[in-house]
């Protein structure tokens, strides 16, 4: 199990609004996959902003460039 103890909004790592956390559990065995920060409505309200913000330059961005950060999450980087 991991504990993602920060989310990744704007392009930097915070911990957020609140030090509530949730569990991400597999469905088929109920295991604990991993606890991540549960983001309030302030942090949603920052990560849609910094989305709306970024939007312009990432349509016109080659979607090689785009993938590039999903790549990373896939190995242990949070994105949010």
């Amino acid at each position: 199990k991991t504990v993602m103890r920060e989310m990744l909004i704007d392009g930097r790592f915070i911990s957020g609004k609140s030090s509530k956390t949730i569990e991400v559990r597999k469905p088929a065995t109920e295991d604990v996959l991993d606890v991540v920060p549960r983001g309030t409505a302030e942090d949603v309200n920052a990560a849609v902003a910094a989305a709306k913000a970024a939007f312009g330059v990432w349509r016109r961005m080659p979607v090689g460039e785009r993938t590039d950060p999903i790549i990373d999450n896939g190995r242990g980087q949070a994105i949010c």
